[in-house]
Formats: structure tokens, C-alpha cells, sequence
């Protein structure tokens, strides 16, 4: 699958800013515009957006990491995939490429999920991810 993250620039935030949750992801989802925001006031974040071979834009990450003697540390702050794109193995590629950039372990990787959203916990168990919180609401 040819998925890549490319930075979220002059020329494609507009279609980054139009990715979509459906309505029942909503509460566990928040905007892209949120995360762009959110990114600014984050130095230590970076974001990227998740594209097809062809430069369609289908998604986009936000992570932190840390490079220390012990390995690369990765947070994942935000994962999105547009209601339109879901289901085709597009957020388990981005999370794969992700690794595979910063050069972390799966099990280096922390995260943050909302104990009723299966799907991400599935998601993130699958790909060997051991440092998962849930968020009970």
C-alpha cells in the first residue's frame, strides 16, 4: 500500500481541514482544524498528513517523540482517517510508515483512547503498541 505522511503545508491544508469523522466517531475524534491548532501551541508536536501515492490526502497524525539511549518514544496524540477512506488499511499504514520515519518500536509507543472505541484499541493492540490508556467518560 502506498501510503506516505507529508508535511501539512500552504498547498494542501484546505484538504486536511476538510477531513471528515462520521457522526458516530465524533466523540472520540476531534476536528483536523482542532489539531492544527493544537499543533501550534505544541512545539513538540509534529503533525502529517496521510497520503495515497497519487497525493490524495485520506487522513492525518499527530505524534511527539523522543529519542533517548534506551530508543525512539513515540506519543500519538491524534489519528484520522476521513469517514470516506476508512476501512481500506489506510491508519494501520500511516501508523507503520510512522514507526518506520522516526524509527520506534511498536512497544515504545504510547497512547491515549477512549475505552469505548474498540476499534482503535483493536487497532492499536494488532500493531504491538503495550502503553495504551484508556479514557473512561
Amino acid at each position: 500500500m502506498d501510503v506516505n505522511l507529508t508535511e501539512i503545508n500552504v498547498q494542501n491544508y484546505k484538504q486536511v481541514i476538510e477531513l471528515c469523522v462520521s457522526p458516530e466517531q465524533e466523540r472520540w475524534v476531534g476536528t483536523a482544524a482542532e489539531a492544527i491548532v493544537e499543533v501550534h501551541f505544541h512545539r513538540f508536536f509534529e503533525m502529517r498528513a496521510i497520503a495515497l501515492g497519487n497525493d490524495t490526502i485520506v487522513g492525518m497524525i499527530v505524534y511527539e517523540t523522543s529519542d533517548t539511549e534506551d530508543g525512539v518514544f513515540v506519543w500519538l496524540h491524534r489519528l484520522l482517517v476521513d469517514c470516506h477512506h476508512q476501512r481500506r488499511g489506510y491508519g494501520r499504514a500511516a501508523l507503520k510508515r510512522m514507526l518506520s520515519d522516526v524509527h520506534a518500536l511498536p512497544e515504545n509507543v504510547y497512547v491515549r483512547t477512549k475505552a469505548d472505541n474498540s476499534v482503535a484499541l483493536r487497532l492499536y493492540r494488532s500493531l504491538g503498541f503495550k502503553h495504551i490508556t484508556l479514557i473512561h467518560e
